[in-house]
């Protein structure tokens, strides 16, 4: 009985000792992972390196232990003697429209700058020199902000700080002035192969006399952030017949037919405010900003890209005029949607009214003839009218766009 007591004794010491160890044991644990979580928190919050407000004009700043040694690495800021921002709408002659200034050997032409942020619309965008911008509450707020830094950085040539999503896309490719940049790439892989090629965009924005981005993807009321605080950016605001756009977009894949109702409701809601935006700059900084309707290029490109030129203070040269010529005279059928060169660029502007039914029209005037009457386009009553191409869908824009 006493040997029974005694063992009952030893085992409820080693029991209790058990006790202890596990209790402590779980104390550890507990205490490893607050640490982990801890450590991780402040790397994330070193890794914000770009931290914007865009909005409040406070500039970049760069946050954790190698902000210094980050600031030495990346590129300071390079001027052209104009910057200028294309701000159009996918399908709206904005590619042949570029053609006419990246010709131009006084230009850095940027195609689609914005494509891959705004596409994909990505949480966590990473920097060279391991640093990060990560998406927490407002993600309108977040890509907004994304799309001014990168614009930002594009015009003063800064192509070090840009994220490397954008140095990765794949319209590096469709810029005369960029496209050597991408095929160095492809052959110097990864990270640092992007820095190995990247002076090859620095080298050539800094030779240049204007800094020229084409973006689908910047609304008027973003672009505003690049005029207040630039006198020397110039934006052109081009539009083309919202009839023409939808179509084409539905043509290639954008929308499906069973949607041109509400797609083009948003769409020509979207464009209103652009247009009410553009007005509203007209008069605030009317030496910075100039409205184009892509029919009138198409139909005298000579003349309109004389005056555009004069607008972003380049000159009309002998070898851009034959190229003009050869891209609206001599090129592709004015059926190759997607090619630059034209056989007839009047008929290739208009063409649209060939391949689209009257159904197709009246469902998108009913939605946007409120922005026709602003930017000088009239309703089609029937499908005679719509095929007939002696009577004309054009009229005057509204003045105040103009002026």
């Amino acid at each position: 009985m006493a040997a029974d007591t005694s063992t009952r004794i030893v085992w409820e010491k080693i029991l209790r000792q058990a006790i202890c160890i596990r209790v402590h044991s779980f104390k550890v644990i507990f205490l490893v992972v607050i640490i982990i979580v801890i450590a991780w928190t402040i790397s994330q919050t070193r890794c914000l390196t770009f931290d914007i407000n865009a909005r409040t004009g406070q500039g970049n700043s760069i946050q954790g232990a190698n902000a210094n040694a980050a600031l030495q690495e990346t590129d300071a800021p390079i001027h052209t003697d104009t910057r200028v921002i294309l701000l159009t709408y996918m399908r709206s002659g904005s590619t042949f429209t570029s053609e006419l200034f990246q010709t131009h050997p006084d230009v850095f032409f940027m195609f689609e700058p914005l494509h891959t942020t705004w596409y994909y619309q990505p949480k966590v965008i990473p920097y060279l020199h391991n640093y990060k911008r990560i998406y927490f509450d407002d993600m309108e707020k977040f890509i907004t902000d994304v799309k001014i830094d990168t614009l930002t950085k594009i015009l003063q040539c800064q192509f070090k700080n840009l994220d490397i999503l954008t140095l990765i896309q794949e319209h590096w490719h469709h810029s005369k002035t960029t496209k050597a940049y991408k095929l160095c790439t492809m052959d110097q892989r990864g990270v640092a192969g992007i820095e190995k090629c990247i002076s090859i965009l620095t080298n050539a924005c800094s030779k240049a006399k204007v800094n020229f981005i084409k973006t689908i993807n910047l609304t008027i009321h973003e672009a505003e952030h690049f005029i207040a605080k630039d006198p020397h950016l110039k934006l052109i605001y081009l539009v083309r017949d919202p009839r023409a756009i939808l179509s084409s977009q539905m043509r290639y894949g954008e929308f499906v037919p069973n949607r041109l109702n509400s797609y083009s409701e948003m769409f020509c809601r979207t464009m209103l405010s652009d247009i009410q935006g553009y007005a509203k700059l007209k008069k605030i900084h009317p030496k910075q900003v100039i409205f184009v309707r892509y029919e009138e290029i198409a139909h005298k490109p000579i003349p309109l890209t004389e005056t555009l030129y004069d607008f972003v203070g380049l000159s009309l040269t002998q070898n851009v005029t034959k190229h003009i010529y050869n891209i609206t005279n001599g090129g592709n059928d004015v059926d190759c949607a997607l090619c630059i060169s034209k056989s007839n660029s009047t008929k290739a502007a208009e063409i649209w009214r060939m391949q689209t039914t009257h159904d197709f029209v009246q469902i998108v005037d009913s939605n946007c003839k409120h922005v026709y009457q602003y930017i000088g386009y009239l309703p089609i009553l029937n499908a005679s009218t719509l095929t007939d191409m002696n009577i004309p869908v054009r009229t005057s824009p509204f003045h105040d766009l103009v002026l």
